[in-house]
This record gives C-alpha cells, sequence and structure tokens, in this order.
C-alpha cells in the first residue's frame, strides 16, 4: 500500500522538486483538506542527500494521505509523533543506499552522518516537545504569557 502511495506523488506531480529563482529553500510536506491530497516541496540538486530528503518528505507526504480519513481536525500528527513516518522512508532509503556501496572508507562517512542526522532529528523533536509543554504549564499555572516572556 505505501508504495502505491508513494507512486500517486510521482505519477501525479504533487511533488514540486525543480529548483527555480526565488523558490523557497527547505523541504516540507503540506497537507492539505481531507478531500484532496498533500503536496510536497523540495529543491532537487541531485545530489545523495536530496535523495533522503524525498524519501523523509514522501514519509510526510505518505502519512498525510493515509490520515486524511481521519478527518479535518485528526489527520495531522502531534509533534511528538510528526517524524515517525519520515524517518522511517528515510531509513528504508538509507538502507538501500547503503548496500550500493562496499567500499568501507565510503560506508562510514555514510553511516556517520545518518547517525548525526537520526540524532538531531530526536533532539530536535524532544527539544521542541519541552518547550511546548514548558508554555502549557506555564500558562496553565501563571495565565496569559506576554509575547516579551518568549524573547
Amino acid at each position: 500500500e505505501i508504495a502505491g502511495v508513494v507512486r500517486e506523488f510521482f505519477d501525479n506531480d504533487w511533488i514540486d522538486a525543480p529548483m527555480r529563482p526565488a523558490k523557497r529553500g527547505g523541504a516540507f510536506c503540506a497537507y492539505t483538506v481531507p478531500t484532496h491530497h498533500p503536496y510536497l516541496m523540495l529543491n532537487w540538486t541531485s545530489k545523495r542527500r536530496d535523495v533522503l530528503t524525498l524519501a523523509h518528505e514522501l514519509g510526510h507526504g505518505v502519512h498525510a494521505y493515509l490520515a486524511r480519513s481521519q478527518g479535518i481536525f485528526h489527520q495531522s500528527t502531534p509533534l511528538t509523533l510528526a517524524e515517525t513516518a519520515s524517518v522511517f522512508g528515510e531509513t528504508v532509503t538509507f538502507g538501500k543506499l547503503l548496500d550500493g556501496v562496499d567500499d568501507p572508507a565510503q560506508r562510514l562517512p555514510l553511516l556517520a552522518e545518518h547517525l548525526e542526522d537520526q540524532i538531531a532529528t530526536v533532539f530536535r523533536q524532544v527539544a521542541m516537545n519541552r518547550f511546548e509543554d514548558a508554555v502549557h504549564t506555564e500558562r496553565r499555572d501563571v495565565g496569559e504569557l506576554s509575547v516579551a516572556r518568549f524573547g
């Protein structure tokens, strides 16, 4: 089922990948309404990193596509789970890329980069979750929070 959904993204041009002047940087999956499909945006430069970025965003895209049946109020993911499907897609793709590299001198940098990316992903999600928890806890305990409080 996952492969079929991924094929939909390619066959139906739901991916905006080409570089263009004035196109924003980065990559993301844009959820839409449940009656429509999500879109992916990234900037393809034909580097190995782009393959992993596309796999990551396709993970988000597949999740968004399959979650449409949950309705408008339940289709998006909470922060604590947001990276699960995307990291899965990235990890499966990385494994396939790594299978194609036999030279230990080339495998080690790939493994190190992948490990750093995974640590950064987990750390970022934990940090954002802790921030959100602290804000909600303080709002509940203290009341309205000023903009200056976040500075």
